[in-house]
């Protein structure tokens, strides 16, 4: 029963892609698009449908899954400038099933930012995009990563010039707006030398009763020599929703990426997250809070590869879980050969509210080089009763003694974060 369920979810998948690919062979798609997404419809076909076995997917067989899920086809395309409302952003790209809608404020429009469809980038920017079109090969092995770009009629490309430093942070909103939709996407965000800029991705449904649906993103992340980015992830959709993430980063020398990942919504979260440091002296800082409840299952699979020497990251994950969660982490710490002063960490710490609620952590290294400080710890636990003593000896009851120790284990992640703005939106977020 299983190994079926995923063979039709797949089945439905695979729908998607020839629809997707029979329209796009019809219309004006440039060169490389179109042997981009042919290339990732061709990879998708061949690559094998996960075993039920394998742990990343033992749970979401589990899970019922609908037959009745279809593509959502090309969408309209607007622009315009910034409304007074959004006047504390640079820009803001809105995504739904049916718009892309992209907003750029005066002051980033003459400082040269880029915000556009992958079409309009394939045509008029094509230059931008040949030195991160590799980007595309990380997650290549992956069904679902080569599902998003292959199906995707939502793709987009925000780009920072050399030398831009964005004032106010941009904000990408994407939207699940119908029912019992597959609803891929695929961004390409590219930092040119020297620039710095902080960036919000918001993924929820819209409000007004649960839509089932099941939501892809594929983004690739082009960090050139020197730049800088502060990047916030939230994911807020609702619970008919499944969620699949590969992101794949990849940093030039002395680059920096500071990363954060609020994941609260959705039935099934599954996220795949790779960090390339390819430049000398590049440095990664990656932060992730999960808080699965009920029947929610979360699977991450993080991978650090320093290729690169003198390269630093460092890796968080926070999760708390209530009710009947599970939740799935697999991380992995590479050194190329040949590399020197690589110096990388990954922990993974999980709280664990309730006796049903169930977490794996898998750490690994992989280390092929001798001048190296890596390390990696895992932690699983429940309440404190010490704790829980401690306040409710001080006259506060069970519930709210919970509650600030939850906190107090969740701002231990979100002070990670050092882009100020970045960090009251995650702090507002969970109150």
């Amino acid at each position: 029963m299983a190994e079926e369920k995923l063979n039709q979810f797949f089945a439905t998948l695979d729908r998607v892609v020839e629809s997707n690919l029979s329209n796009q062979a019809a219309g004006n798609d440039v060169d490389w698009l179109s042997r981009l997404r042919a290339q990732a419809g061709k990879s998708f076909q061949q690559l094998p449908v996960p075993s039920h076995k394998d742990k990343s997917w033992s749970h979401f067989a589990e899970l019922e899954i609908s037959e009745a899920y279809g593509p959502v086809g090309a969408p309209k395309v607007t622009t315009g400038i910034l409304d007074a409302e959004n006047k504390a952003l640079s820009a803001l790209v809105t995504i739904t099933e049916s718009e892309i809608k992209f907003q750029v404020s005066s002051e980033a429009a003459k400082q040269g930012l880029v915000v556009c469809t992958l079409e309009e980038a394939a045509s008029k920017h094509a230059k931008l995009l040949e030195d991160s079109l590799t980007l595309a090969d990380l997650g290549s092995e992956d069904k679902l990563t080569v599902f998003s770009t292959a199906a995707s009629f939502h793709g987009f490309l925000l780009y920072v010039p050399k030398g831009v430093q964005l004032n106010r942070p941009v904000e990408i909103l994407i939207q699940n707006e119908k029912e019992n939709v597959v609803f891929p996407t695929n961004a390409w965000i590219i930092l040119d030398e020297q620039a710095e800029t902080s960036i919000v991705i918001r993924q929820k449904s819209a409000t007004g009763g649960l839509k089932s649906a099941i939501a892809s993103l594929a983004l690739a992340l082009d960090i050139r020599e020197d730049a800088s980015l502060h990047l916030l992830e939230t994911q807020q959709y609702s619970r008919a929703v499944w969620t699949f993430v590969n992101e794949a980063s990849r940093l030039a020398a002395g680059a920096s990426l500071d990363q954060f990942v609020l994941d609260t919504g959705s039935a099934v979260n599954k996220h795949i997250l790779t960090a390339v440091m390819q430049g000398d002296g590049s440095q990664v800082s990656i932060t992730g809070i999960y808080t699965p409840q009920n029947d929610q299952v979360y699977i991450y699979d993080t991978h650090q590869n320093h290729n690169a020497s003198h390269t630093t990251s460092d890796l968080l994950f926070n999760g708390v879980l209530d009710g009947s969660a599970y939740s799935l982490w697999k991380g992995n710490v590479y050194v190329a050969a040949g590399t020197k002063g690589a110096d990388g960490f990954q922990i993974n710490r999980n709280l664990l509210l309730d006796e049903a609620s169930h977490a794996e952590s898998i750490p690994g290294l992989e280390i092929i080089a001798d001048d190296v400080r890596c390390s990696h710890a895992v932690t699983l636990s429940s309440v404190d009763p010490e704790q829980m003593f401690f306040l409710e000896s001080r006259g506060i009851g069970p519930a709210d003694a919970e509650e600030l120790i939850v906190s107090g284990f969740l701002e231990a992640a979100s002070n990670r974060m050092k882009d100020k703005a970045l960090k009251e939106i995650i702090q507002e977020a969970l109150k």
